[in-house]
């Protein structure tokens, strides 16, 4: 009989593992990635307060995603391969980093920031760069999907990621800069 025993472990992504006297691979725990979502909703309080709003907000946010991720080409991809799917979606109301003013457009209505969070697992196969830049890539359906909403839906969320980029070149005369 033969016993093995891991000392040091490569940088595989699964863990090895003893049953039995063989050695053997399991898979590595998932990866969780958070995408973030910011909203102006105008609604009427008395028909939607806060607390309502905000689980509405997860409901139908939750509802849309999982539909997104049957019908968009590369989510569905990403889901049957890679094992992409939403573990939590969280909507909370949001007082920093507002890029836009929330502002009611009637004297009944109020406006509220939201940003709603959704957690998302897949395999390590898989980077937390490119979930978040398809979450990101989708925006314009779920808000086709919210605009159905029973309140006013705007996403708020692109200020958030839109950057300034310099380019510094080194090496090339002065001269030929212009």
């Amino acid at each position: 009989s033969i016993r093995y025993e891991v000392i040091q472990l490569s940088p595989s992504t699964e863990s090895p593992t003893v049953s039995n006297g063989n050695v053997g691979l399991l898979p590595s725990p998932p990866i969780h990635t958070r995408v973030a979502y910011v909203f102006n909703v105008v609604h009427d309080p008395n028909k939607f307060s806060l607390p309502i709003l905000l689980s509405d907000m997860d409901g139908k946010m939750s509802y849309f995603i999982k539909k997104l991720l049957l019908v968009d080409e590369r989510l569905k991809v990403y889901a049957d391969s890679l094992g992409l799917k939403v573990m939590d979606v969280e909507s909370k109301e949001e007082h920093e980093n507002v890029p836009y003013a929330c502002v009611p457009d009637t004297t009944v209505n109020i406006c509220t920031t939201v940003e709603t969070v959704v957690t998302l697992a897949h395999d390590v196969d898989l980077s937390s760069d490119d979930v978040t830049y398809e979450f990101l890539r989708i925006i314009d359906d779920l808000w086709d999907d919210l605009d159905q909403a029973p309140y006013d839906v705007s996403y708020v969320g692109e200020e958030l990621v839109e950057s300034r980029t310099s380019f510094i070149l080194k090496g090339v005369p002065a001269e030929d800069m212009g």
